[in-house]
């Protein structure tokens, strides 16, 4: 259901942005015409942490779909998602589909009255993913999401296996940019989603002042679920033990390192075992034997460049490597971590470690090749790492792991 007014610049006076008497399904989300009435205000209760969550999640797909199409996020407006809860809950109750006859008024009374437009989406389905798949399916709905809003507010409510949901989108002087409501969801609390976070991460438990002081930081919303990740995959101690591993794998044999091998090695290298006797272990491995083992030392050395640096190797970097290896002071893993570690190698490959770090381990799994083509393509074209964090965190397949 889509509904849009504008303001006149003459105070009080409010119209119809757009007059639909079309009705059609679509994913169980009913396009019909706009109500226009006004009655009494009423304020919504705090949302729950499962409502937190899926208003979250709703928040984070609208704003992504303006991504998509080149367009700037919405900022989070904790009152107006007051107004769109309290009509979530009584879509909801009433199980009627119907737009909030009084949204003009409730805006200008609970959020601001120095609004010029306004849209409101409200809909049900079965999952929140698909009632943002639904609203982007619609004409309607569509250019809600897409239009010249800069804030929004959204409730949802579950009501016997369906979501009832709406979004209310206003155009109204800015507010500090937010990143959404304060939700730990799928976990019980802040403690716990730090105590994750550094498991998967890190593949240590969280100390007692980063349980705190994250704690804390997401409690109050200076930080995110996803700003936590993104801060702990640019942190030193990821940087120092989880990416060199993976940039071995990936100069050995040219693929994402399995979850359960990149977290064994992390832990060697956090027992003391170093990098260059790590990546000796790689070159027992059969993978290694069946790509470089039956070469000279100059033809090693020919293929690494290649494989590694995907260039030719130069003749000053052939004699170097290839002299010590004859003279026995350095071993194809020494060849290969120096490689793996050099800065044309980490920098070459500094988006793709960030996405196989963060896939193996919010997922635990290495990157599909689409979902790596994608966020490689959104990475390299400038969105900052916390978006791969948002779209990790809140897909139904790390949703399934707890």
């Amino acid at each position: 259901m889509v509904k849009g007014v504008e303001r006149s610049t003459e105070p009080g006076m409010v119209h119809p942005l757009r007059d639909r008497h079309v009705v059609r399904r679509c994913a169980a989300i009913v396009v019909v015409g706009l109500v226009a009435s006004l009655a009494s205000l009423s304020l919504a209760a705090p949302a729950s942490a499962d409502q937190a969550g899926d208003e979250a999640r709703l928040f984070q797909l609208t704003n992504e779909s303006r991504a998509s199409n080149g367009l700037g996020p919405l900022s989070y407006d904790p009152a107006a998602s007051n107004v769109a809860r309290r009509w979530a809950e009584e879509l909801g109750r009433s199980g009627v589909l119907r737009h909030n006859p009084n949204v003009a008024a409730e805006i200008s009374a609970q959020v601001t009255n120095q609004w010029t437009s306004l849209g409101e989406n409200v809909g049900y389905t079965g999952t929140v993913e698909s009632a943002q798949a639904a609203y982007m399916a619609s004409t309607g709905h569509r250019h809600n999401i897409l239009g010249d809003f800069n804030r929004v507010g959204i409730g949802i409510v579950r009501v016997d296996g369906r979501v009832w949901s709406t979004i209310v989108f206003l155009r109204a002087p800015a507010i500090p940019y937010s990143a959404g409501p304060i939700t730990f969801a799928p976990f019980s609390s802040a403690a716990a989603l730090v105590a994750q976070q550094y498991t998967d991460l890190l593949g240590r438990p969280a100390d007692a002042g980063a349980v705190g002081g994250w704690g804390m930081a997401l409690s109050s919303g200076q930080a995110t679920q996803a700003s936590m990740v993104a801060s702990l995959v640019s942190s030193a101690e990821l940087s120092g033990l989880v990416k060199p591993v993976a940039r071995l794998y990936l100069a050995y044999f040219g693929r994402s390192p399995d979850v359960a091998g990149l977290y064994h090695w992390v832990s060697r290298l956090r027992a003391g075992t170093s990098l260059a006797s790590v990546s000796e272990s790689f070159t027992l491995s059969p993978e290694f034997l069946l790509r470089y083992g039956l070469l000279d030392n100059r033809g090693f050395v020919d293929l690494v460049y290649r494989n590694v640096l995907h260039r030719g190797a130069d003749p000053a970097g052939a004699a170097y490597w290839g002299g010590r290896l004859s003279a026995g002071t350095i071993s194809r893993g020494g060849v290969m971590a120096g490689f793996s570690e050099s800065g044309e190698y980490s920098r070459g490959t500094a988006t793709l470690v960030d996405v196989i770090v963060v896939y193996s381990a919010l997922l635990r799994r290495a990157p599909d090749a689409s979902g790596l083509a994608y966020w490689m393509g959104q990475l390299q074209a400038g969105a900052p790492l916390a978006r791969l964090a948002v779209g990790l965190l809140g897909s139904s397949e790390y949703l399934r792991r707890f």
